[in-house]
């Protein structure tokens, strides 16, 4: 079957199609016959080497959206053909969703028919990591009550689009987004936000549109000083789900005094390591998401798909800031 993988870290470059062998389910998995896989933030950071324990060569790709193709032993619910949205990276194993065929815990999958209507593949290429992110970033880490306000960082980009669109169907009453450029505002608007700034002068941006009192909830992917920035706009009880290092800052050492006196609080999120230690957890989240999806609530459309052997201009695309919403790969037809 056909891949695109790395054999060594670096730029985008590095990204190769190749031929491998078929995998084979094991116990309590299965192996899906890929149709299409989301590009997401975390592919780039697994082909620059910044995620420990990264085995070479390594095919990127954490969702995918294809049929069922083989159960292994101890699985049910699942029948041969079946369209399914699935997580698609376990650490330390070295296939991912940029290849025709995905081996996975069953947990890590979802049908796409549904009771309300049947998901496209398209859409479900989008949901298993971004989508799931969003929701569980709102719902299971924020604990986003009714009312609340909420701020979301790179409001145009494939998570946080969606993300504005979770914190509308939980309920927030308003919704603040933070983009990189003038051009993305509009996106970020039509995604939902009530308003949207420029990343340069948030803080002081946000503070004057909340009155001072800043905001409830922060989702903070981009990192070092954006992940500072939003601690000064919060709110007491606030509290900011931190899901990302996009900028490649690292870690940055975080006022313990202000949080206790500013009564706020930091929560972090990586669905990778969630899905590994607990794919039950993925498997509620994932369960009640594409519900929302299902019935209209949230929309699910990629802005631009790829084929599969171009793949390294996909990721430029999103490494580059130069693309807004969700990006797919076309595996075949």
């Amino acid at each position: 079957m056909r891949v695109v993988q790395f054999r060594a870290f670096g730029e985008s470059e590095v990204l190769e199609v190749a031929d491998v062998a078929l995998p084979k389910p094991h116990r309590g998995e299965i192996a899906v016959d890929v149709r299409y896989a989301g590009v997401n933030f975390a592919d780039i950071m697994l082909r620059r080497g910044a995620l420990a324990g990264t085995p070479l060569p390594m095919v990127p790709g954490l969702e995918v959206a294809g049929t069922v193709a083989e159960i292994g032993p101890g699985v049910s619910g699942f029948a041969y053909g079946e369209p399914v949205a699935a997580f698609s990276w376990t650490p330390g194993k070295a296939m991912g969703g940029y290849a025709e065929r995905v081996v996975l815990d069953s947990h890590l999958a979802v049908p796409l028919r549904r009771a309300e209507r049947e998901l496209g593949y398209e859409e479900g290429a989008g949901f298993a990591c971004a989508a799931v992110t969003a929701y569980q970033l709102l719902a299971d880490v924020a604990r986003l009550r009714p009312g609340e306000t909420v701020l979301v960082q790179s409001a145009a980009g494939g998570v946080g689009s969606l993300a504005v669109q979770f914190a509308r169907a939980l309920g927030a009453s308003r919704i603040f987004g933070v983009v990189g450029s003038a051009s993305k505002v509009e996106v970020a608007l039509a995604a939902g936000c009530d308003q949207v700034v420029l990343r340069e002068g948030s803080i002081e941006a946000v503070r004057s549109l909340t009155g001072g009192r800043g905001v409830d909830i922060a989702l903070e992917s981009v990192g070092g000083a954006s992940l500072a920035a939003c601690l000064q706009v919060l709110a007491p009880f606030g509290r900011v789900a931190y899901f990302g290092d996009a900028s490649g800052a690292g870690p940055i050492a975080l006022p313990a005094f202000d949080l206790w006196f500013g009564t706020k609080g930091v929560l972090g999120y990586n669905i990778g390591g969630l899905a590994a230690a607990s794919p039950e957890n993925w498997n509620g989240a994932a369960n009640r998401a594409i519900e929302l999806i299902a019935n209209g609530a949230v929309r699910l459309a990629p802005t631009r798909i790829y084929p599969l052997e171009r793949a390294a201009e996909a990721q430029r695309a999103l490494e580059t800031r130069a693309s807004t919403g969700k990006m797919l790969l076309q595996v075949t037809g």
